[in-house]
């Protein structure tokens, strides 16, 4: 197990802290199962970590990023990727992650 630095916006605080939000997709891995993470005073370990394109992502894992549909989804990942933007086909790396204790 290593203690991993995975950043998070402010507003995904609250879901994944009740557990709503148990992925995020990045564009490198940040770790690998085991590892653990501190965000918003808690602990989170990674469950697995695995390469899908974003059409995947904003299609099967929307609710896990902790949105309501795949249109936030997309929403969201253009906000944060501004220069990029959303392109379906793009690989990225989708962490699934559990609070600990």
């Amino acid at each position: 197990m290593t203690w991993i630095r995975l950043p998070f916006l402010p507003r995904w605080k609250q879901p994944m802290l009740d557990g709503t939000k148990t992925h995020t997709c990045r564009s490198e891995a940040y770790g690998q199962p085991g590892d653990r993470f501190r965000a918003f005073g808690a602990v989170f370990e990674l469950l697995a970590v695995w390469q899908t394109t974003l059409e995947d992502v904003a299609t099967n894992y929307y609710q896990q990023e902790g949105c309501a549909s795949p249109e936030e989804y997309i929403a969201v990942w253009n906000q944060i990727h501004r220069r990029r933007g959303y392109i379906p086909t793009d690989v990225r790396w989708l962490h699934e992650f559990t609070r600990v204790g």
